[in-house]
């Protein structure tokens, strides 16, 4: 018998905590690096790599600050 604790919920305010907001960011970063990196501009496509990374570090501050997690 399965806890209830256990069982996995979607509350339609899940997709709209900071955290999550700051990963859809990275994901956007995605298309201006490989934009940047395929024509060859390597530091600006460094640059975006540099922020996907700090929005990361940001991203898990902000989870444990507020105690946000994902299941």
């Amino acid at each position: 018998m399965e806890n209830k604790k256990d069982e996995w919920s979607f509350k339609t305010s899940d997709p709209l905590t900071i955290p999550n907001i700051l990963t859809y960011i990275r994901f956007i970063l995605i298309i201006p690096f490989m934009i940047l990196f395929l024509q060859e501009r390597y530091v600006p496509s460094a640059i975006c790599i540099a922020l996907s990374g700090l929005r990361d570090c940001l991203d898990g501050l902000i989870a444990l600050k507020f105690n946000q997690f994902s299941a």
